[in-house]
């Protein structure tokens, strides 16, 4: 039996008309008729593809002369390579096609996380709190579930194609692609830019193509790797030198686990380097400097995501981006949270100096803490400079109600915070709002004391 008799009884066999089978093969109905009356030959590519149409082997279709001469010709390829499928192939595979889906949902939830972080530092209504919970929910299941797909999806193939081996004989002009495990065997033919997808990591490279996706393992093809780059017209992978890039990523790392205590150093040389260190939210004042540490560990988490879809392992980056940049905005907001609570506004002192006939000199730098305490109203640090501070020596002296220890004050009149803050001072006083007397403890008082040596004036109102 002739070629041409085998490919019409096959065809029949399989219920298609000489239109249908040629638009199978994206050839003319005109050519199906030439090849079955022999008048001409179907080209390799088209025999491989009647011969998985067909169901068929290449010798059953062609007999054992053309069958040989295919094999002859196969023997004219560039070079083979052959990769070995397990299950960290297959997850390598899937990870590479679902990774789009997962970077854009790991985007989603980072702008939700500082959405909500936004939300909970602000004065906005706590009602949408629940769009970023919501998201946060949504993006986590649908990651979740990714992943659960992805081991199925490895389990399914691993199972139902177990052991299974592709061959790639490479051409000048195209590739040759056969696949087989114990109970299935295929085989594809295509031009190298005839692949839907092409990419790459620093252990495989991903060929997409009519619904298959196929593996190719760079470590069996070292020797071939720039020609087949150069074939599939690939470029090299985001750098040559992977110690560079892992000693990166290692930086990165360290960074992002020191940035905090950088930080809290660039807070404490902060706070120590201002007018009035002792304040007692200086601190606070200074804590939004943590905001500006974070480009460390955010970088840390968008090189980490970047670079374990290229095959590194740099999942403590992301971990660690993650949880110090959480940190850090944490830490950074109490500046936010304490604002509403701390002035710097110097009518106060003057409003002071009306109501006890205490004649305050006009200071450079003057904060204001509200509401510090129990029963305490606020709490004010001046800081004078050495002429005002003179100026105010002498004021002091001319007030006999000025004393120079504490003894005379009740302990209930005054906290233990503002005692223990001021034990070192050298003058002390306390005015009564209620009675417009000095040192009556029984109302609204003020209490004052000076330390001579730093030139503070530290103000406790009580209510």
């Amino acid at each position: 039996m002739t070629l041409g008799e085998k490919i019409l009884e096959n065809r029949k066999r399989i219920g298609l008309s000489q239109e249908e089978l040629g638009n199978e093969l994206n050839v003319t109905r005109q050519s199906v008729s030439l090849w079955e009356t022999n008048q001409a030959q179907p080209s390799l590519d088209n025999l491989v593809s009647l011969t998985k149409l067909f169901n068929i082997s290449m010798d059953e279709l062609c007999g054992n002369a053309i069958a040989e001469k295919i094999e002859s010709e196969k023997k004219e390829y560039l070079f083979k390579i052959s990769t070995t499928y397990n299950p960290v192939i297959y997850e390598h595979a899937y990870k590479k096609y679902y990774k789009k889906g997962e970077i854009g949902l790991i985007v989603g939830i980072v702008f939700s996380f500082f959405l909500l972080l936004a939300i909970l530092i602000s004065n906005t209504n706590q009602v949408y709190l629940i769009v970023p919970i919501f998201f946060l929910i949504i993006s986590g299941s649908l990651i979740i579930k990714i992943e659960m797909n992805i081991k199925k999806m490895i389990k399914n193939e691993v199972s139902s194609k177990p052991n299974l081996v592709t061959d790639y004989y490479f051409y000048n002009d195209h590739i040759e692609i056969e696949s087989h495990s114990d109970n299935s065997k295929s085989s594809y033919n295509k031009k190298y830019n005839e692949f839907t997808r092409i990419s790459q990591d620093y252990n495989y490279i991903f060929l997409e193509f009519d619904g298959v996706f196929s593996v190719i393992d760079k470590n069996k093809c070292q020797d071939n790797l720039n020609q087949i780059n150069q074939l599939l017209n690939i470029k090299q992978p985001y750098s040559k030198n992977r110690n560079i890039i892992r000693t990166l990523l290692l930086i990165m790392f360290v960074l992002s686990i020191l940035s905090i205590f950088i930080s809290l150093i660039t807070v404490a040389i902060s706070v120590t380097s201002s007018p009035l260190p002792e304040f007692p939210l200086s601190m606070a004042e200074h804590m939004w400097k943590f905001f500006l540490f974070t480009p460390l560990p955010l970088s840390s988490l968008v090189l980490g995501i970047i670079f374990i879809k290229r095959g590194y392992k740099c999942f403590k980056n992301i971990i660690a981006g993650i949880i110090m940049t959480f940190l850090l905005c944490i830490y950074g907001s109490f500046t936010s949270l304490f604002s509403d609570r701390i002035s710097h506004d110097y009518s106060y002192i003057a409003n002071i100096s009306e109501k006890t006939k205490i004649d305050i000199p006009n200071a450079k730098y003057v904060s204001i803490a509200y509401d510090y305490q129990p029963n305490c109203a606020l709490i004010a640090m001046v800081k004078f400079t050495e002429s005002e501070n003179s100026e105010f020596i002498n004021e002091i002296t001319q007030n006999t109600n000025w004393k120079s220890d504490t003894s005379y004050i009740p302990s209930n009149a005054v906290d233990l915070y503002t005692l223990t803050a001021t034990s070192n001072y050298e003058y002390f006083i306390v005015y009564n709002t209620t009675s417009e007397k000095y040192n009556d403890f029984y109302g609204n008082i003020i209490y004052m004391a000076y330390d001579v040596d730093n030139f503070i004036l530290y103000i406790a109102e009580y209510k």
